[in-house]
């Protein structure tokens, strides 16, 4: 299938491309589908690939690379990064997703992916709510 890097399965068992996300106004499932890749690029990086010390007889618990781990690589907090997996892609600079796609070692298929999801989390952001009333005069002349 082409153009699919990672996603949730539709109904008839084919996965979602970014083309197909931006038409949703779902944000909470663009935010999972953030999540979702993120998470699967983390798992299939060793600490060693990365270049970070390993530990002899160290258990981890997942696969790849922790959270703090793709911090560090990335020059950014813990949190932010947290904060980013979970979809909270508002307002991420240039700087920051260069710095996870260092750390996570993606291609530029898998960057131009991440870029789409970020834009497409962006558009669903952004939609205007449905609100019941006027709107004010004042903001509107502005």
């Amino acid at each position: 299938m082409r153009g699919v890097l990672a996603g949730t399965p539709k109904p008839g068992g084919t996965s979602r491309t970014v083309a197909d996300m931006a038409c949703t106004s779902d944000p909470a499932g663009v935010r999972g589908e953030i999540g979702a890749f993120l998470s699967t690029r983390r798992a299939r990086i060793s600490p060693a690939q990365a270049g970070l010390p390993v530990y002899r007889g160290e258990h981890r618990r997942v696969p790849g690379l922790r959270r703090e781990e793709v911090a560090v690589l990335a020059g950014i907090s813990t949190e932010y990064y947290t904060r980013f997996e979970r979809g909270n892609a508002t307002g991420v600079s240039d700087s920051v997703i260069d710095g996870i796609a260092h750390a996570l070692q993606l291609d530029d298929a898998e960057r131009a992916h991440l870029l789409g999801l970020i834009r497409t989390a962006g558009r669903a952001a952004g939609l205007p709510r449905n609100t019941s009333g006027p709107r004010s005069s004042a903001s509107s002349t502005r």
